[in-house]
Order: C-alpha cells, then sequence, then structure tokens
C-alpha cells in the first residue's frame, strides 16, 4: 500500500486515476483522503475512521483496507472482526493485495467469518500471485504442514522459494528445512546451509540451532565447533530448548570451549525448565556425578526420574543405578519433587 505518494505532485493522467478511484466530487474526497491518511499513520485512528469510512463507502480501496485494519486491531473503533472481514473483502475484490492476505488469514484462523479452509488458501493464493511476500510464505507453510489442505511438498517448494528470494525469514527457514530433509527434492545440504544462513542472519531462532546442528557434525559445511557454539549460543539466548541443550553439551564435552560443568549445568537447567527432555536428562547425570553441581541423589533421581517419563529410554537405568544409593524416604522424596515439577509445567522443580 503506497499511501506516501498521496501528497505528491503527479502526472494530470494519475491525478485524473486518482480522481475517479476516490469518486465524485474528486477534488474534496482526494484531500479528505489525505487527511484520512495522514491522520491513520500518525496513530489519529478515530480522525482517520471518521474521515476514510465513508470513502470506504463509496469504494476507495485504500480507505477499505484502513478501515478493516482498524476495525481489526481495535483502533479508532471497538475490535469488530465481522467489520473488519467485510471491509477486508470490498478491497480484496478490488485487488488489494494485502486484503487478499488479510481476509486469507481471516478464513483460515476463523476470525469475523467461518472457517474455511479452501477460501483461505483461494485469497492467499491471489495474495501470493500479487507478490504478496506474507502471503506467499504463509501459503507455502500451509501446504507443507498439510493444515486444512492435502500436504503438496511441490507447491510448498514452489512458494516458499518465491518468497525467501524476497527476503522472508519464515520462508528462507522453511525452504532450508525442505533441503535438509530432502521433502519435495533430493536432500541437498549445501542448499539448506544456504537458506538457515540467510534467515539465522536475520535472527530466525530454529534456523540458528540448525546451522548450530550442521556446524556440530559437518552437514554441508566442514565441522566446526567454534561456529556452531556460535550459532547455538545465538538460538539459546532467544529461548530455543534445544539449542540451550546442546551449547550445554557443549560445555559439557569441551568441544570448541574449556570443559565447564557449571556452565553446561547453567544451560541444561535453562533447557530442563522448558521441558527438553535431553536435556532433564542431561541435568540428572550432573546432579548424579556432582559435576558442576553439588551432588544431589535426590534431585538427579527426579530429573532423570521425568526423562524417562518423557521418553529418554536409558534414564531410567541411571535411575535405578541412584536408587541403589538411596534410602527409601530420599526415593519417595525424589519422586514427590518430580511430581511436582512436572504437575508445574517445569517451573517449580527446587532447583
Amino acid at each position: 500500500m503506497n499511501q506516501g505518494r498521496a501528497g505528491e505532485s503527479c502526472h494530470p493522467m494519475a491525478a485524473f486515476a486518482l480522481l475517479a478511484l476516490l469518486g465524485a466530487p474528486g477534488i474534496a474526497r482526494a484531500e479528505d483522503f489525505i487527511d484520512g491518511v495522514t491522520a491513520y499513520h500518525h496513530g489519529q485512528y478515530e480522525t482517520a475512521m471518521r474521515v476514510l469510512a465513508p470513502l470506504a463507502e463509496h469504494g476507495n480501496v485504500i480507505a477499505q483496507y484502513d478501515v478493516a485494519t482498524m476495525y481489526y486491531h481495535g483502533n479508532g473503533a471497538g475490535q469488530d472482526y465481522a467489520a473488519a472481514a467485510r471491509w477486508f473483502l470490498a478491497a480484496a475484490e478490488s485487488g488489494h493485495g494485502a486484503a487478499q492476505a488479510e481476509l486469507g488469514r481471516m478464513y483460515f484462523h476463523g476470525n469475523g467469518v467461518e472457517q474455511n479452509y479452501q477460501t483461505a488458501v483461494m485469497w492467499l493464493t491471489r495474495a501470493a500471485e500479487r507478490d504478496n511476500v506474507g502471503a506467499q510464505a504463509e501459503l507455502a507453510n500451509i501446504y507443507y504442514r498439510g493444515l486444512g489442505v492435502e500436504r503438496d511438498y511441490p507447491l510448498a517448494m514452489k512458494w516458499f522459494s518465491t518468497a525467501a528470494e524476497l527476503g522472508n525469514v519464515a520462508a528462507q527457514a522453511g525452504l532450508g528445512h525442505m533441503y535438509y530433509n530432502g521433502q519435495g527434492t533430493e536432500q541437498n545440504y549445501r542448499l539448506a546451509v544456504k537458506w538457515y544462513t540467510a534467515a539465522a542472519n536475520q535472527g530466525e531462532a530454529t534456523a540458528q540451532l540448525v546451522m548450530g546442528i550442521m556446524y556440530d557434525k559437518g552437514q554441508g559445511v566442514p565441522q566446526d565447533y567454534q561456529q556452531a557454539l556460535t550459532w547455538y549460543t545465538k538460538a539459546a539466548e532467544q529461548g530455543s530448548a534445544l539449542a540451550q541443550n546442546n551449547l550445554g553439551a557443549m560445555y559439557d564435552k569441551g568441544h570448541g570451549v574449556p570443559q565447564d560443568y557449571r556452565l553446561a549445568a547453567k544451560w541444561y537447567l535453562m533447557a530442563a525448565r522448558q521441558g527438553e527432555a535431553l536435556a532433564q536428562y542431561n541435568m540428572g547425570n550432573l546432579y548424579y556425578n556432582g559435576q558442576g553441581v553439588l551432588q544431589d541423589y535426590k534431585r538427579a533421581h527426579m530429573w532423570l526420574n521425568i526423562a524417562a517419563a518423557q521418553g529418554i529410554h536409558n534414564a531410567s537405568n541411571i535411575r535405578d543405578t541412584v536408587e541403589g544409593r538411596m534410602s527409601i524416604g530420599q526415593i519417595e522424596t525424589a519422586q514427590a519433587m518430580a511430581q511436582h515439577c512436572m504437575t508445574s509445567n517445569f517451573r517449580q522443580c527446587d532447583d
């Protein structure tokens, strides 16, 4: 939506087209349009709604889109998804790409309209074909995951590729996933690295995590623990639980850094409290061996018990070994700690 040009002088034919869009009497409506758009961009939503709503009624496509957006977010009027959908539809039917994309999202989520995946895909496709990058990325994700439609990797690849080339970070990460896993194409680590790097450099945490994994394992790049550490750290600091676990493992094993059990415990614990089962298993081992933390069989038992409950196979074997060094009372306490930790969604784990 190129509203910034509304106040510029323009070629007579362009002015004629603008006045035709605004409707008669053209000059007065053009001034209203500029005032409304200016108010909208300055966050003066009540003024913008008062000025733009009549223009939307007269068929001004940009006004229709802005009015829809204000209803959607509750700016200048009470939040009203049904009204937002109605105005997005009006603009979308006139070919407004952003309105088509928003309408597609509303049908996908059932906001203001009855949820309808086919209609959602129809509008997102129209927007994507008008080079709406967000719609291209969302459409790709819908086909990639089979969300309300039959999974279609070739179509996912098509739209991820289109949006990724235009710089969309989600599409770059999605395209990286497809090349990494060989979905809809032959597995190609080199191209996976290309697109993961593009997304990771834009701050996408999952792409940063996978870049860490690829450098850690030497997939598509020479094995480089320093690079792995860099990418794991970036993702871990954004809250990626698996990156936090993997970063803990780097310090645990001394890969790319001096071995430091204390820092290993720090990162494992952060991941464990997010429910990452491998980190819970690793914390259990650290407590069992007294590495980076004071040796504590109850906490070792607790974390190993939780990890076992989450499907880490070897956790139950080590837990049983720990039990051999505990009294019945200590085992009962550890079991109660594990139960409390799990029921609190890992927020209250006595650490």
